[in-house]
């Protein structure tokens, strides 16, 4: 049974790696955005930040709302149980994390093309 926590854990850590690197990468992809916005709109209309009331951190949320990507409650303690109450097995919950893991390392990949196809366009 400790492998298998052991196992869990070190999941848990990688998906919080990752959606730090995924929050990264859509802070540097909304940073670009406001700068080719504010260099091609100088001061016509206002930036994409300014007409939008939702914080980054809204945005971001939102952004991951993806059919593909888990949500989970931001407590740092790990579920054990699902919805009705019944507990649930080691292995569910590592197919669980495992596939947010491969969602987030796609949504990473997404991101990347859009920070490069943004750079490009510079």
């Amino acid at each position: 049974m400790d492998r298998l926590e052991n196992h869990i854990i070190a999941l848990e850590q990688k998906m919080d790696r990752l959606y730090a690197v995924v929050e990264h990468l859509s802070n540097r992809l909304d940073e670009n955005m406001q700068m080719h916005q504010s260099s091609h709109n100088a001061s016509e209309t206002p930036s994409i930040s300014e007409a939008s009331s939702e914080t980054p951190q809204q945005g971001f949320r939102a952004m991951m709302g993806h059919k593909d990507v888990l949500q989970d409650d931001d407590t740092n303690t790990t579920r054990n149980t699902a919805s009705d109450g019944e507990e649930v097995s080691p292995e569910i919950q590592i197919r669980r994390l495992n596939t947010q893991l491969t969602a987030a390392y796609n949504r990473i990949a997404a991101l990347e093309e859009q920070l490069l196809s943004q750079r490009i366009n510079f």
